[in-house]
């Protein structure tokens, strides 16, 4: 857990975003969305308060999904990214120099975080 202090909460998911090519709503979107947000609060007089109720409305601050993007190691090469998962894959022949390979391009994609999912305690060293 990243935040284990962190109480879990509701939110609304937003799915119009998630097989969209853009990473979030395109502006026109986001307009659509206020337009449609603000009828909400049409009978508010004041413009401000009309402003904040809909800055505050769960449906215009929902979060905006994708499908997590995941590829092969082998299609990885070349390529970097921040933060990279590696999952330990089915060994049935042990460790050879085709696995050592295969780890050795999947961890040096990561730029900043790695994280080995799956790996068992023989791999790591405990100093």
């Amino acid at each position: 857990v990243d935040y284990p202090k962190m109480k879990p909460f509701e939110t609304v998911l937003l799915l119009d975003t998630i097989t969209a090519e853009t990473p979030s709503l395109s502006y026109e979107e986001s307009n659509k969305l206020y337009e449609e947000v603000q009828k909400d609060y049409e009978d508010e007089i004041s413009n401000y308060k009309k402003f904040l109720k809909i800055k505050n409305n769960p449906h215009f601050n929902a979060l905006q999904v994708k499908f997590s993007y995941a590829i092969t190691c082998h299609k990885s090469q070349g390529g970097q990214w921040n933060t990279v998962f590696v999952e330990q894959p089915y060994l049935p022949n042990g460790i050879d120099r085709d696995y050592l390979r295969w780890l050795y391009t999947a961890v040096t994609r990561a730029k900043e975080k790695l994280y080995l999912i799956g790996f068992k305690d023989e791999f790591f060293e405990e100093n």
